[in-house]
């Protein structure tokens, strides 16, 4: 949020030491919505700030010639400029670019500790050309992946008789006997595995119930 600059003796300058009350406040109530809305001093007539004083178009009009006529605003196409308005604040460029800047700095902060940035220098930390930071993945979720992933590469392998087994109990003993024993062949068994699945397939097959097989 920009903030308004204001010098300490600025109701006694002479330019507006002379403003009457409702003039006065006008021109504050100005210079905030140019600071607000960026506008570099520029008051626009669609603004309507006559509504924020509580007054009308024709008083608005009146006031403004007074501001006009104290020499603190100009009539340009469109409304008004404050005058010296950009002496004393910053403009909608340069508060732009700080805010930019800023996003970035926050953004390079929020992943100090991450995998990309280590050390959370910002050097290190770069935005693509839009302005937009590039997608972090913060040191603690890449460490919980690599724990994951090792974890994985020390789990037992399912050994291929497991797989034959399970194969043949769960509907594998209903095929043809050429087409179980084509099945077996993808699996890596011996003669002795291979004979106790052809019986497994046989006793399945004439009703023997599965968990009464002790195998």
């Amino acid at each position: 949020m920009p903030y308004l600059a204001l010098d300490d003796n600025f109701p006694d300058n002479p330019k507006v030491a002379g403003l009457s009350d409702r003039a006065f406040r006008l021109h504050v109530v100005a210079l905030c919505y140019c600071s607000a809305q960026l506008t570099d001093g520029l008051v626009r007539n669609k603004a309507k700030l006559w509504a924020n004083i509580g007054g009308n178009i024709r008083s608005f009009s009146r006031l403004t010639d007074e501001l006009c006529l104290a020499g603190l605003w100009d009539i340009v196409d469109g409304g008004y400029v404050i005058h010296d308005y950009l002496e004393w604040n910053a403009s909608a460029a340069q508060i732009k670019e700080k805010r930019r800047k800023d996003r970035l700095r926050k953004r390079a902060a929020g992943f100090a500790d991450s995998a990309r940035n280590p050390h959370g220098t910002q050097n290190q930390f770069h935005a693509d050309s839009a302005g937009s930071a590039p997608r972090e993945t913060p040191k603690g979720v890449s460490l919980s992946r690599e724990l994951a992933k090792s974890a994985r590469a020390r789990e037992p392998k399912t050994s291929d008789y497991t797989r034959a087994e399970n194969m043949t109990r769960n509907g594998g003993w209903q095929y043809e006997p050429v087409d179980f024993l084509a099945e077996l062949d993808k699996f890596a068994l011996d003669p002795g595995q291979r004979h106790d699945l052809e019986q497994l397939r046989v006793s399945l097959a004439n009703g023997a119930e599965t968990e009464d097989l002790d195998w």
